[in-house]
């Protein structure tokens, strides 16, 4: 795009409304040649514009292999143990060889109709400059032109399809142009957590009450709804926890209170306000969410824990990691905080990952907590330690935790079960695990 609206181009849109004054004089001085101009001036432009449909469908055939291609290659490089248990190299190359084939064909195929149009255009304008010479040759002949006439005919020819040649050629390359720009209008226009056209309430501090009323949400329309939940109220400082099975909707509920998914219908409120209404930096200040896979970045543990502009210091960074129970780890390393961490966290295990994800919401200090299976990843003796912190921790917070480990249930007052996306049971913890013991009981006799 940047390439495009350069120089070159404004230049010859600069030099397009003199072809009509070239016109006019050639009109004057050759009379009745100026219609060898104008007929061969639609022969060089007209292909272009009718071409352009086919140009902009390879364009897209193109984008589209080019990113399956950069999609297939992000995923092969991380998923390489994956596909090595599995045996799959022999797939991911046929599928490599594939898309590199069509995007190959695809690039060829419009490299060469550009060439063809810019070619043609070039070719009409000989042609063009000929046939006025010719026509005016004859009209000497006839005493119609002067030798003098015919010279300047033939500056004029090449000065009116001068401008019309880079026309051809700019109009090739402008298929590349729209859709590049149709891509960034899209990213444009995506949706944006903070709209610039209006002004949200700003909440320096939450208590950190929830209430879902008539919620559903689906990821796309295929999909149906993963979620339907006509009513429930969470009051500040109770400790719920989220069961459920697989695919029973624990993850998406816990994306909806942090403000990371909107609902496809109804409504989310916090302390009685519209969570839509609330500045997104301020829900995120208050709400802090633990998911389940915990990502890292390329970089150094004290730039994975430092995420936000506020830099804490050395003491506070392995204050949170002594919380995390990676403390102990991390000053028996040799680099300590300086330690280097690869793509995804790379070289650290699934433990390690997710206690680190543990320090970082003690440094962020929420006022809500939402955990998502916090402790699945972590061994038993871990998971007891953080287990008998968190009890102290949690005290005043809200906190909301989709778990099956007992330890952690612990921690709870009050249950809820989702199935298949819908609330199923509410209720006290006690009660609503002896119901349940009760049906498994039934189930098994």
């Amino acid at each position: 795009v940047r390439e495009f609206f350069t120089a070159s181009t404004i230049g010859t849109l600069t030099d397009l409304p003199f072809i009509v004054l070239f016109l006019a004089l050639v009109a004057s001085i050759g009379g009745n040649v100026v219609w060898v101009l104008f007929v061969g001036g639609l022969l060089m432009v007209l292909p272009s514009f009718f071409l352009q449909k086919k140009m902009i469908a390879l364009t897209h055939q193109t984008q589209g292999a080019s990113a399956k291609s950069n999609k297939l290659l992000h995923e092969v490089i991380y998923e390489a143990d994956t596909i090595k248990a599995q045996r799959g190299e022999d797939r991911f190359k046929r599928l490599w060889s594939e898309l590199s084939a069509v995007s190959s064909l695809a690039t060829s195929e419009q490299r060469k109709l550009a060439s063809t149009l810019t070619f043609w255009a070039q070719g009409v304008q000989q042609a063009t400059y000929v046939a006025a010479v010719v026509a005016g040759t004859f009209m000497v002949f006839t005493g119609e032109f002067t030798v003098g006439t015919i010279i300047a005919v033939g500056i004029l020819t090449s000065r009116t399809l001068g401008p019309l040649t880079q026309l051809a050629a700019t109009l090739a390359r402008w298929s590349n142009v729209k859709a590049a720009l149709e891509a960034l209008g899209e990213i444009a226009d995506a949706e944006q957590d903070q709209e610039e056209d209006r002004t949200y309430l700003r909440r320096e501090e939450m208590k950190g009450g929830f209430e879902l009323r008539d919620i559903a949400f689906c990821y796309n329309e295929d999909s149906g709804q993963n979620l339907d939940i006509p009513g429930l109220k969470i009051e500040a400082g109770q400790r719920i926890a989220v069961l459920g099975a697989n695919g029973s909707g624990k993850s998406t509920m816990l994306k909806l209170l942090s403000g990371i998914y909107r609902p496809t219908k109804g409504r989310v409120l916090i302390d009685g306000v519209d969570m839509g209404q609330v500045m997104p930096r301020d829900l995120r200040r208050s709400i802090g969410y633990l998911s389940q896979e915990v990502r890292l970045f390329s970089g150094t543990l004290r730039e994975n824990l430092n995420l936000t502009l506020l830099e804490r210091d050395d003491d506070r960074l392995l204050a949170s990691l002594d919380f995390a129970g990676l403390g102990p780890f991390v000053r028996n390393h040799p680099k300590g905080l300086d330690l280097e961490i690869f793509d995804g966290g790379e070289g650290l295990s699934v433990g390690q990952r997710q206690s680190i994800g543990w320090a970082r919401l003690w440094l962020q200090d929420p006022k809500v907590c939402l955990l998502d299976e916090p402790t699945a990843a972590l061994d038993q003796t871990l998971e007891a330690t953080i287990v008998s912190r968190l009890d102290a921790w949690l005290e005043g917070r809200t906190a909301i935790i989709a778990t099956h480990r007992v330890p952690i249930l612990e921690l709870t007052t009050r249950t809820v079960i989702l199935q298949n996306g819908r609330l199923a049971v509410d209720g006290p913890r006690q009660e609503v695990l002896a119901h349940l013991q009760k049906n498994n009981k039934k189930a098994t006799a």
